[in-house]
């Protein structure tokens, strides 16, 4: 592949010869010694940082628990590189171990490796590695092959001023998504308010099977081959952090795929989009006016009584204290996987009608200043796109 021209001095280099060797140990071999494990799950994909490492000893670790990492290590995940699972080491995690799920890169100098780490998680390099993808369910990369990707290596005073202006535009999108949890919990609030907790139902609210209120289906789990002009096949990967679904990156199908997989069900106008493998207890509404199907790892929910209203239902399945009582009804730990007969025989409760209109009706101005957050969170997030481009491509003015 031919690489974009650079400015002069800039070349492009491949990873793998900017890379020190990494250590690895068995854990076991010690058994009562404790140490910090940190596998996929332990990065926030949000803001690639680490938030959930597991204190473990040598006796209850892993066999992919291999290794040692040290500070200012960068982590990759080479299992579904698109989710964005990837973190820098901070000092409290030096010497600790990770799994082989990662790639572990370890600059030598000339390269900063908070430079690398951006450019690593920028959209351009990420879709580059999609031809090298094995696997259907779960597409993944070798070591080898993320090594072998050449990156635009500038100066190093350059690779440093460009990091700063990075991390300033990082900066303001991490405050808006801070004001975008700040108004989710709003709404939780409002919720837990006029109706308490959806699970321990203190206030005792008549409560029903969610499947005596709707139709639940998902589709074959035949997974379809992508094309490049088609209808839209989302996962719960295509799902945008403020309750909408992002189609610009989404696979799509052939109209006869699609038809097949409408066979059971074909998400309409008024639907409820809830995921039930791999992640649990995302939940969507279906837009207008788009013609899409969804992956076997989501469920549609259609309700069928008018007996509860769809925006009370999704607000409920979105609480947070109803998504820990779904994922306790998981199947699987390696792989979390909620049966549709297990969504089926969740308990939801059922206020009285004007109750729940009277709810909806407070929520509209959270939706009204959620829709207006939602445009300022785009324009940010299309800006940092337009900016982490300029920065690959020479064309940031350092």
């Amino acid at each position: 592949m031919i690489e974009k021209k650079l400015p002069e001095g800039w070349e492009w280099e491949r990873i793998r010869n900017f890379v020190k060797k990494v250590d690895s140990i068995d854990p076991t071999r010690s058994p009562t010694k404790r140490f910090c494990y940190i596998d996929i799950d332990s990065i926030d994909s949000s803001n690639q940082t680490i938030q959930n490492p597991k204190l473990i000893t040598g006796k209850e670790a892993p066999s992919r628990a291999r290794q040692i990492i040290k500070k200012d290590d960068i982590l990759f995940s080479t299992v579904r590189p698109y989710l964005k699972n990837i973190a820098l080491i901070d000092e409290i995690y030096d010497s600790q171990v990770a799994s082989t799920g990662f790639c572990v890169i370890r600059v030598t100098e000339g390269v900063d490796n908070k430079y690398l780490f951006y450019y690593l998680k920028s959209d351009a390099f990420l879709s580059k590695l999609k031809r090298y993808y094995r696997g259907a369910n779960y597409p993944a990369i070798s070591d080898s092959d993320l090594l072998r990707q050449q990156f635009p290596l500038p100066p190093l005073d350059t690779q440093r001023k460009i990091v700063a202006i990075l991390e300033k535009a990082e900066a303001t999108q991490r405050l808006r998504a801070e004001a975008d949890a700040l108004m989710q919990q709003q709404s939780i609030s409002l919720f837990n308010n006029m109706f308490g907790d959806p699970v321990s139902n203190r206030m005792k609210w008549e409560v029903r099977k969610l499947g005596e209120l709707a139709t639940i289906k998902d589709v074959d789990h035949k997974m379809p081959i992508g094309v490049e002009e088609g209808i839209y096949y989302i996962s719960t990967k295509d799902f945008h952090s403020l309750d909408s679904i992002d189609f610009s990156g989404a696979k799509k199908i052939s109209e006869h795929d699609f038809q097949q997989l409408s066979k059971k069900i074909e998400p309409k106008y008024g639907d409820i989009i809830y995921s039930r493998y791999g992640t649990i207890g995302e939940v969507r509404l279906v837009p207008k006016d788009v013609k899409f199907q969804i992956s076997y790892s989501l469920c549609i929910i259609r309700l069928e009584k008018d007996v509860i209203k769809l925006k009370f239902l999704y607000y409920l399945l979105k609480n947070p204290n109803f998504l820990r009582y779904a994922l306790s009804k998981k199947r699987s730990s390696a792989i979390p996987d909620l049966g549709l007969n297990e969504i089926k025989q969740f308990n939801i409760i059922v206020p009285p009608l004007p109750l729940q209109q009277e709810f909806l009706n407070s929520i509209k101005k959270y939706e009204i200043l959620l829709q207006s957050q939602k445009l300022s969170a785009s324009q940010i997030e299309l800006m940092n796109a337009s900016l982490f481009n300029r920065a690959f491509n020479g064309k940031l003015v350092v």
